[in-house]
């Protein structure tokens, strides 16, 4: 099932003495370690207002097809079986 949405987010950096700070103000948070893998082609669909993710959490992927649209990004997301680009449901998106 793919989820689709409107994202509006907001980053911030911290340096590893502003992360101990927080991470102690909240010690029931756990952390977790994540991987994501960005993806293009050519011609490049980042330059027409795509991103292209694979987000490995746990030992799940998550594909995430972003587009740029007026009011924020266009989130289209659903999980895969493996880490691989050539997934049936990825093909079946794009």
């Amino acid at each position: 099932m793919t989820n689709t949405k409107i994202e509006k987010e907001y980053k911030m950096m911290l340096n590893k003495q502003e992360f101990d700070i927080l991470k102690a103000a909240y010690p029931s948070h756990t952390v977790n370690v994540q991987t994501n893998y960005y993806y293009d082609s050519k011609p490049s669909a980042y330059a027409r207002g795509f991103s292209i993710r694979i987000r490995e959490l746990d030992s799940t992927y998550t594909f995430t097809l972003k587009e740029s649209v007026p009011e924020g990004k266009l989130e289209h997301e659903f999980t895969i079986d493996s880490l691989s680009i050539e997934d049936l449901k990825i093909k079946n998106l794009l």
